[in-house]
């Protein structure tokens, strides 16, 4: 079995054991009631069969503040994985930068 968290760490910080093959960007951004949604979708495509969808979603108009983690909606999701390959969980989602990099930082530390 192997866990997301290494796809999502090779997409960020780049994995000798999980090389990524290509990667397809799209811009889905859009307004909504007068307020412009930044929305990207990345598709990644791993040279072991693994597919992983990351999306990630703001509003334009939030603060800036340094004293606090701007709400962002981010999803990380496998959409592909070779016969043999198990990875657990095969979705998960955060409601901030903070909570994304805190999960990455307690993960890291458990390897």
């Amino acid at each position: 079995m192997n866990n997301l968290f290494t796809y999502v760490s090779a997409i960020k910080f780049g994995s000798e054991k999980y090389s990524i093959e290509h990667q397809e960007l799209h811009d889905r951004s859009y307004y909504d009631e007068d307020m412009y949604i930044d929305s990207k979708e990345k598709v990644v495509h791993f040279s072991n069969g693994v597919v992983l969808k990351e999306h990630v979603e703001f509003d334009s108009e939030q603060s800036n503040d340094l004293d606090i983690c701007p709400e962002c909606w981010i999803t990380y999701q496998v959409i592909e994985q070779p016969e043999g390959v198990s990875i657990r969980p095969n979705k998960k989602s955060f409601i901030s930068r903070c909570q994304e990099s805190f999960w990455l930082k307690m993960n890291l530390a458990q390897q």
